[in-house]
């Protein structure tokens, strides 16, 4: 039974994640931020890899930490009308977990070691 309600709350948290962000575009509250594109090319084992979003990958660059940020507080208002059932969800799932323990058991022949 319990199996059964993490897997259900799992998937209504994927459709409330899927759906979220077109029922704010549709209201026109606000729009994801688009990335640059930025030509770029890699030529590795006699193929070239276009990459036009490779400049994301400059961490310290501020256009990069600047859109970051943008991306990162359009999730935000997205997901706000979800936050109690986030909250919900997580309380679920920690109360499936033993908090004491520190590692995943490991098997060895027939016996699962902690």
């Amino acid at each position: 039974m319990k199996r059964l309600t993490t897997a259900l709350l799992l998937q209504v948290a994927m459709l409330i994640t899927l759906v979220a962000p077109y029922a704010v575009a549709q209201d026109g509250n606000r729009q994801p931020p688009v990335a640059k594109k930025v030509p770029h090319e890699t030529k590795i084992h006699g193929y070239t890899l276009k990459d036009d979003y490779f400049w994301l990958r400059e961490k310290k660059n501020p256009e990069v930490i600047k859109y970051m940020e943008d991306e990162n507080a359009y999730t935000e208002e997205v997901m706000r009308p979800t936050k109690e059932f986030q909250d919900a969800l997580y309380k679920e799932m920690l109360g499936h977990i033993k908090q004491t323990d520190l590692s995943v058991p490991s098997r060895i022949g027939d016996y699962y070691y902690y």
